[in-house]
C-alpha cells in the first residue's frame, strides 16, 4: 500500500474517533448535568421538608448529605469531563490540519499535472 494513501486512511481513522469520543463526552456532560440538577432539587426538598438548610447543623437529614455528596462529585466530573473534551477538541483540530495537510501536496500535483498537459 502506498505509504501516502495509509498515513490519510490513519488520519481519517484518527479524525473519526476524536470526533466519536467528542460525541461521547458531551453526552456524558449533559447526562452528568441533569443528574446533578436533579440531586440539586432532591437536596432542597430535603432540606424544605425537614426545615434544616446547614449542613453543619446536628439534625441535618443523612439523605440530603448523601445527595449533596453525590451531587458535588457529578459537578467535579463534569470538570474533568470538559477538561477531556478540550483535548479531544485539541486532537481533532490537529487530525484535521495534518489531513488538509496530507490532501494539499496530491492536489497541488493534481494541479500542476493538469497544468503541464494543457
Amino acid at each position: 500500500m502506498d505509504p501516502l494513501i495509509a498515513h490519510v486512511r490513519l488520519t481519517n481513522f484518527e479524525i473519526a474517533a476524536c470526533r466519536r469520543r467528542g460525541a461521547q463526552t458531551r453526552s456524558m456532560i449533559a447526562d452528568f448535568e441533569r443528574l446533578a440538577a436533579e440531586l440539586d432539587r432532591e437536596v432542597r426538598a430535603e432540606e424544605d421538608r425537614t426545615g434544616v438548610r446547614d449542613p453543619r447543623h446536628f439534625a441535618y437529614s443523612t439523605v440530603a448529605k448523601a445527595a449533596a455528596l453525590r451531587r458535588d462529585n457529578l459537578v467535579n466530573s463534569i470538570a474533568q469531563l470538559r477538561i477531556q473534551l478540550d483535548t479531544v477538541s485539541a486532537a481533532l483540530h490537529a487530525a484535521l490540519e495534518r489531513s488538509r495537510a496530507a490532501n494539499q501536496p496530491s492536489e497541488t500535483l493534481a494541479a500542476n499535472s493538469a497544468g503541464h498537459a494543457a
